[in-house]
């Protein structure tokens, strides 16, 4: 579906390896509140009994465990519920599993201090600085998410592919981009150049009688536009990377 991708890539693709791997992740629960002296917060057996007129986030964070990922992977990647399997001896069998390298403390501290700089900013506001923060907040374990790499053969090159074990979502893909598209994209940059080039000439002719210059100055202005086509002339290979932000579209089957 990218633009540009060559166009019997179907034809003369074939299979080269795929390879599971269980990416490793913390989970958090953020539970922080910012009381107004004053305030209190029963806790009971079997219920919890609150009066809280300061702030109150809470939250559940998944986030990376490795910054070592042989895989592209986007750090704010959501990590569908469903598909998450807290670790246990026998899932290294079913992949290859990375190891967690970050410190898990570290990371709990930092990505909770966003939800206690807010509670606390909303107690402020409530209550001015006549509030105590109480942070219920805890580290929820560790568990394991499964991506394939894929490696496909184009003619006489090899590409990669990241793809999301559980649903399908393509994370990374280089493709192999098509000639004619590259060698339309440099006619475009030379014509574009050509263009500014004749315009810069009429201009400066009008205004200061002198057409060379006019020619010379839209000529470098539309040099940029030709060097990104001459770089896409030269570029066999497309990447796409998904982003997060697209999120919402995949939402209803996440």
């Amino acid at each position: 579906m990218q633009v540009g991708a060559a166009r019997d890539i179907e034809s003369n693709t074939s299979f080269e390896s795929a390879y599971q791997y269980l990416v490793p992740l913390y989970l958090y629960e953020i539970n922080v509140k910012a009381m107004c002296i004053g305030e209190s917060e029963k806790v009971e057996e079997d219920k919890v009994e609150m009066d809280v007129h300061g702030g109150e986030e809470f939250a559940y964070i998944v986030t990376h465990a490795s910054n070592s990922l042989p895989i592209a992977i986007p750090n704010d990647y959501s990590f569908p519920a469903r598909s998450r399997t807290y670790f246990k001896p026998s899932i290294i069998k079913e992949g290859v599993y990375l190891n967690p390298t970050l410190d898990p403390q570290t990371i709990f501290n930092k990505v909770k201090e966003p939800y206690i700089r807010k509670a606390a900013s909303e107690a402020t506001t409530a209550c001015g600085s006549s509030y105590r923060l109480v942070d219920n907040s805890k580290y929820a374990g560790i568990a394991h998410y499964p991506f394939w790499l894929v490696k496909y053969r184009y003619r006489d090159k090899v590409y990669t592919a990241v793809v999301d074990a559980a649903d399908g979502t393509v994370v990374y893909l280089e493709y192999p981009m098509d000639s004619v598209s590259r060698l339309k994209g440099l006619a475009g940059g030379v014509a574009t150049m050509a263009a500014a080039a004749i315009v810069g000439g009429l201009i400066t002719m009008v205004l200061a009688n002198s057409i060379m210059y006019g020619v010379i100055g839209g000529a470098l202005a539309s040099t940029p536009a030709l060097a990104v086509a001459l770089q896409k002339l030269l570029k066999s290979k497309g990447v796409y990377k998904y982003k997060p932000s697209e999120e919402a579209v995949f939402a209803p089957v996440r």
